[in-house]
């Protein structure tokens, strides 16, 4: 629009000189109409610039609400990759403790099972002694009634 000032002030003051300076009526008539024709040229293309201003103007004003969205989206999303980081952070804890206790327990129940094994053998060897015992006991108290018996006869 302000390169179109220029021209239109030109236009005009190349009319009215040309009035002004008493200029043959025929050609002067013509220059008019060629100044007529030239103006409104140059308004249809400043009518024409304009709507395309207006345009333009319109969807800057919707890409920038469209940057606005997103940048309110974007600015959601990195909240929401920050708390996820810090629950994947949390969990991978949980996972380290949870690794260490399960690590501790089974160590714990290996040490148990040796434990039940080595009891399991120690029971064996008593049971064995036991009956070892209990067929020394009956031998001893068999001998015991043969020796009460010959006391007795």
């Amino acid at each position: 629009m302000t390169k179109q000032t220029p021209v239109l002030t030109f236009l005009l003051a190349s009319s009215l000189a040309l009035t002004f300076a008493g200029c043959n009526k025929g050609t002067h008539k013509a220059e008019v109409e060629n100044l007529k024709a030239d103006l409104a040229r140059v308004e249809s293309e400043r009518d024409s610039l304009k709507k395309k201003v207006d345009t333009v103007t319109k969807d800057r004003d919707q890409l920038k609400d469209k940057i606005d969205e997103l940048t309110t989206s974007r600015d959601q999303l990195e909240r929401q990759v920050n708390s996820l980081t810090t629950s994947r952070d949390l969990l991978q804890k949980q996972v380290g403790e949870l690794t260490k206790a399960r690590d501790q327990a089974v160590t714990k129940a290996q040490n148990t099972q040796t434990q039940i094994d080595d009891l399991t053998s120690r029971l064996q060897d008593a049971t064995q002694r036991v009956s070892q015992l209990e067929g020394q006991l009956k031998q001893v108290q068999a001998a015991l009634k043969d020796l009460q018996e010959k006391l007795n006869l």
